[in-house]
């Protein structure tokens, strides 16, 4: 894609994320616009397709062509209009996305699954059934009349908010979008002055939508860059004042690089059993995970996860011993609330995690309920090596490797068929895995029978 010569441009966008965006389209493949130019027949010239992009959106003179009408028949009878765009325009579009993606990252809700990196629908889906395995009620909140009838003013005023003084190319681009005309079936142009989902197809707009969304649906927060005044009729939550905490990723201070996975499923497993406490507020894995490797100050850490406290630690594991710290750090001043060291025998893991839950609980004056007095880590095992697969499967099932995963969550239930949590994951890593979609497999059919009988 590079030319000779010094270039001089009004707007700064580097090659590569031209390049990085023509490869996410690429892989998600996607039907011809309105030019009737396919993937394929872009890519015959693609060093002169994707300069021809760069140097027009550098320069300030790309000017989308209009988003094809598509009628797409309901199941439900009639149909529905989907707007596609041309293939050099979604490249255009994903270039945009990709300068907003690490603005906007930070103000997502944790829950959020929509254009987000390393994020998508088949994670969102898993979440999904693991939830509604361990709940039994269920929240359907349904944004699409957001999406679809989203004022274009505020979508503006949200873009221009969330980019530099280097990215005014952002906006000008999602203005142009935002005006390009929708190309019916009959050749006609129509103009559109709201709504997103169905018949626009503006990635960077449809990103600003999706961490704005927890607006709409009542989570903290107004659309960014838009007064209150805009959003009035909107419900506004009551900022809770219940006590918090995120755990960090513990530290492996083995000498074996390999035992990151114990140290992780350690951390994990303190999230889980913090989380029954109803009066205490945890930050998620996905949240609090964020900060692995990174070395963030204390306040910083606290106002990104809205928190009053989080707990670190490290994991040292020798042959059969291990030696556990941890510490429970306030965030307002830096002091350590509690602190305590743990050199025990691998087996009493369990009771180890028991007591650490435990004593942030009484640290922080958080009830009780009574069930959970006696122990607030779930065991689904006492076989310690099924519990040590187990982890492994977990560790691979996060950094998406279904297949390594599916090996450990098999081993875990061969020592322990009885073991629901390793089916759950089992069940989650072949829904994962690539080119592997099995609807209900022997073991999915038994961890769903197994966590029945335990409810």
């Amino acid at each position: 894609m590079s030319r000779s010569g010094p270039e001089s441009k009004p707007f700064l966008i580097p090659k590569q994320l031209v390049w990085e965006a023509y490869r996410r389209v690429k892989a998600n493949k996607g039907a011809a616009g309105v030019d009737e130019q396919s993937l394929g027949e872009f890519e015959s010239g693609l060093r002169d397709n994707l300069y021809k992009i760069w140097n027009r959106m550098s320069s300030g003179t790309y000017f989308p062509p209009p988003v094809m009408a598509v009628e797409i028949p309901k199941a439900s009878g009639g149909t529905r209009i989907l707007g596609v765009p041309t293939v050099a325009d979604r490249v255009a579009q994903t270039v945009a996305a990709l300068a907003l993606e690490a603005r906007t990252e930070s103000i997502f809700h944790e829950d959020s699954y929509g254009y987000r990196p390393r994020r998508g629908a088949l994670d969102a889906v898993a979440k999904c059934r693991l939830r509604c395995w361990e709940k039994d009620w269920v929240i359907d909140l349904d944004v699409q009349k957001f999406f679809d009838s989203v004022p274009w003013d505020l979508m503006v005023k949200a873009v221009e908010a969330n980019i530099t003084a280097g990215q005014k190319w952002v906006l000008l681009y999602v203005k142009r979008w935002l005006a390009a005309p929708l190309q019916l079936p009959d050749g006609t142009l129509q103009q559109r002055d709201w709504g997103l989902r169905r018949v626009l197809r503006c990635r960077p707009c449809w990103r600003i939508c999706s961490c704005t969304t927890r607006s709409i649906c009542g989570w903290p927060g107004n659309i960014p860059g838009t007064r209150s005044s805009d959003t009035q009729t909107m419900p506004q939550p009551v900022v809770s004042s219940a006590k918090s905490i995120a755990v960090l990723p513990f530290t492996n201070m083995s000498a074996d690089a390999e035992n990151e996975y114990f140290t992780d499923g350690m951390a994990e497993e303190i999230i889980n059993a913090l989380s029954k406490i109803q009066s205490l507020r945890v930050a998620s894995r996905t949240a609090s995970f964020a900060f692995k490797g990174k070395s963030e100050d204390i306040a910083e850490i606290g106002r990104k996860l809205k928190v009053s406290t989080f707990l670190e630690g490290s994991v040292r594991k020798m042959g059969n011993r291990l030696r556990i710290t941890a510490q429970l750090v306030n965030v307002a001043d830096g002091y350590h609330l509690w602190s305590e060291r743990y050199d025990r025998e691998m087996e009493d893991i369990f009771a180890i995690q028991d007591e650490i839950a435990l004593a942030i609980a009484n640290t922080l004056k958080v009830r009780l309920l009574a069930a959970d007095e006696g122990a607030l880590v779930s065991r689904g095992t006492e076989d310690f090596e099924a519990y040590n697969h187990f982890l492994k499967g977990k560790y691979f099932f996060n950094r998406r490797v279904p297949r390594e995963a599916i090996a450990e969550f098999e081993q875990a239930i061969a020592r322990d068929p009885g073991y629901a949590a390793a089916y759950n994951g089992l069940a989650d890593a072949i829904w994962v895995k690539p080119g592997d979609r099995r609807p209900i497999t022997l073991g999915t059919t038994a961890a769903a029978k197994i966590l029945v009988e335990e409810m």
